[in-house]
């Protein structure tokens, strides 16, 4: 072991001269400003690396900690060893002799107590105050994993429990009472979908207040109700926060965030237009036949299959037939097809269908409700129909029975067809993003050739438009645009029912909403400490609770303080 000899050190300048002895010294280095308080050894031994520094507590009188009573009676002595921050780049060793001491006073529980370490480190501690101030100072900065390596860096040997376990204290919230009068208050997700929390934020010290771990319930009421003096609250539009100021604070002036208001507009507006541009951007699908209809153009041609002097007659067979099921007598039947009575009992009664439908008629007819099902149903094409019919008519005779639908509905497919294709090479550009429509609503005008033409095609949304516009230089301050009740009636009046929905929102939370137009108050504050408490979260790997946020976010508990209760 080598011992450093060195004991005094010259500091010499133009204007001063000054020698400081090796005591002196290791008392600056500990931080000792009562030199009278102990008695440090003229040497320091290096061990392994390690800096080691002998001192004692001087003096032989000393007050038991528990009756008060000042004693000079020893019991014995023993080295307590204790963790300071580095010597330079050595690990530095504080070695105190202590003293036990026997307690004179009879009726003191208490028989034999040990000296403190006053300025040096709290009762039973293994760090000094020094070195417990270092732990906690990067605990707070970094995440426990990090901290340890750091400290470790620096020869402080301790664990990641060890720098939690430090930050702890710091986070109890023993009072929920606080002297801000202007305050701002915001959510955070602890657990997203799960859990909340609140932070609470002094407005003009820019600093967080409180941390709760609820944002509705018991925990936020008892922190509003503990702080009357609080007369200014700014805050998103939230119904837990609007609800629980209004009946905690209720002289307190609310004022909503301007942000989050014109945020609430454009994400209103924005579906509604997304909504609109796509109704103006469906493809038209293509158009098949009704049952009834198809039954009508099949009909239709397979009474033309048969003789010229024959399809009078089977016509009136026909649709005399389908009445007479549906239950009207001849007389009627005949009003309906404007024949006269005989004629249609002598054909519905006496004519022998038989003889005058062809083979192929015949097979049509029995199987015509049939094919008008499958052409109904999706099937348009020959195969197509060939193959639901399973065989029942063959391809040919489907053709000729079909021809003059498939006609009809070929024209009406192209005319499909087209406006499709017209429809993809106007979308050619992809679909609008949320950015420019955004940028449509509080503007009024857009680059983007699909906006322009919506708003020209609709004629209620430049009405609309101009609302928004209204709405955002109103809440921008602008003295030109300041009248909300106007503006509310007007909304509430509007054709979009997006619109008239968030002017019903703005008309319940109206006082605060004129507060936020004429009052300078905003809550971006507390967006800011928003982003920091998750950027916490994120170095903690989402696994920090309420105590170490607390710590984390909350300055104006001091470390010292705690230590001084500690000790």
């Amino acid at each position: 072991m080598d011992s450093m000899t060195s004991t005094e050190c010259k500091v010499s300048g133009k204007s001063c001269n000054t020698t400081f002895s090796f005591k002196e010294i290791m008392k600056i280095f500990l931080g000792i400003e009562n030199t009278n308080t102990y008695k440090i050894q003229n040497q320091s031994i290096e061990q392994d690396g390690s800096v080691v520094i002998m001192l004692e507590r001087k003096g032989l009188r000393r007050k038991c900690p528990h009756c008060g009573k000042s004693t000079c009676r020893k019991h014995s002595t023993y080295i307590r060893t204790i963790n300071d921050i580095s010597f330079g780049d050595r690990r530095a060793i504080i070695k105190a002799t202590v003293t036990k001491h026997v307690c004179v006073n009879a009726k003191c529980p208490c028989r034999i107590f040990s000296d403190d370490l006053p300025g040096i480190a709290g009762r039973y501690a293994r760090f000094s105050l020094r070195a417990d101030r270092r732990i906690v100072e990067h605990s707070l900065d970094n995440s426990s994993r990090n901290s340890s390596k750091i400290l470790k860096m620096e020869h402080l040997s301790v664990s990641p429990s060890t720098c939690l376990r430090r930050l702890y204290p710091l986070g109890e919230e023993t009072d929920h009472a606080c002297i801000s009068t202007s305050v701002g208050i915001d959510d955070f997700a602890f657990c997203r979908g799960h859990s909340y929390m609140s932070v609470v934020v002094d407005i003009f010290k820019h600093c967080v207040i409180a941390v709760i771990p609820c944002r509705s319930g018991k925990e936020l009421d008892n922190w509003l109700e503990k702080n009357p003096q609080i007369s200014v609250v700014t805050r998103d539009r939230g119904a837990c926060f609007v609800d629980a100021i209004t009946s905690c604070l209720p002289n307190a002036i609310q004022i909503c965030d301007r942000f989050h208001l014109v945020k609430n507009l454009t994400d209103t507006m924005t579906d509604e237009i997304r909504d609109l541009l796509k109704r103006n951007s469906h493809k038209m699908a293509y158009p098949y036949p009704s049952r009834a209809e198809a039954e009508e153009y099949i009909e239709k041609a397979i009474l033309e299959m048969g003789r010229v002097k024959d399809r009078n007659k089977m016509e009136i067979y026909w649709k005399g037939m389908k009445l007479k099921s549906q239950g009207f007598t001849c007389g009627e039947i005949a009003k309906r097809l404007e024949v006269k009575p005989q004629k249609v009992y002598q054909i519905l009664n006496e004519m022998n269908v038989n003889k005058i439908l062809l083979k192929n008629q015949k097979t049509a007819f029995h199987y015509a409700a049939e094919l008008a099902g499958c052409i109904s149903g999706g099937c348009l094409s020959v195969s197509a129909i060939g193959k639901k019919m399973k065989g029942k008519l063959d391809n040919k005779l489907i053709a000729s029975i079909t021809l003059k639908l498939r006609m009809a509905y070929h024209a009406k497919r192209l005319a499909v067809k087209e406006h499709n294709k017209e429809l993809t090479a106007s979308l050619d550009g992809g679909r609008v993003s949320a950015k420019a429509i955004r940028k449509f609503i509080l503007a009024g005008s857009s680059d983007n050739q699909r906006l322009t033409d919506l708003m020209n095609t609709k004629n209620d949304i430049a009405r609309v438009l101009s609302l928004c516009i209204y709405f955002r230089k109103m809440i921008k301050g602008n003295s030109l645009f300041n009248n909300l009740d106007l503006w509310i009636r007007e909304a509430l009046k509007s054709s979009s029912r997006a619109l008239a929905n968030f002017a019903y929102g703005i008309k319940c939370d109206r006082n605060a909403v004129y507060n936020a137009i004429t009052l300078p108050y905003s809550n971006g504050l507390l967006e800011g400490t928003v982003n920091k408490i998750k950027a916490v979260k994120r170095v903690m790997y989402n696994r920090a609770g309420i105590k170490i946020l607390r710590a984390k976010l909350i300055h104006n508990i001091t470390y010292e303080s705690v230590m001084h209760h500690q000790i």
